[in-house]
C-alpha cells in the first residue's frame, strides 16, 4: 500500500531497542531509513489515520475526519479518495465524511 502512494516509502521496520519506528525508502539501489518523526506532518497524519481507513474499507463503515485536508499532501488525499471510490477494495459499502479546515 505504501508503494501505491507514490511517496517514495518502500517499508518500514520497528526497532524493540530504541522504541523507533522507521519509514524505508529506496533511491538508487541504496536503502535510507528516517524516524518517523523525522517525517512530515502529512505523513504521520496518513499514518495515524490508515488502521482506520482500513478497518473503514473491510467493515463498511462510516469514518468521519476533522481537517484531514490540514497539512496532508495533495496526492495522499487522492490516494485515500480513490481507496474508498474503488469498489473493488470498498465493497461492503463504505464511507467518509471530510470537515475542511476552517480559516479566519
Amino acid at each position: 500500500m505504501m508503494n501505491d502512494m507514490g511517496i517514495g516509502i518502500s517499508g518500514y521496520r520497528f526497532d524493540q531497542q530504541s522504541s523507533e519506528f522507521y519509514l524505508q525508502r529506496t533511491l538508487h539501489s541504496k536503502l535510507y531509513e528516517l524516524t518517523f518523526s523525522s517525517e512530515s506532518d502529512g505523513k504521520r497524519k496518513l499514518f495515524a489515520a490508515l488502521p482506520v481507513i482500513l478497518i473503514t474499507l473491510k467493515e463498511g463503515r462510516l469514518l468521519i475526519i476533522d481537517e484531514l485536508d490540514d497539512r496532508f499532501h495533495p496526492m495522499l488525499l487522492r490516494y485515500v479518495i480513490r481507496l474508498f471510490t474503488n469498489l473493488a477494495i470498498s465493497r461492503k459499502g463504505g464511507s467518509f465524511c471530510l470537515r475542511p479546515t476552517m480559516y479566519p
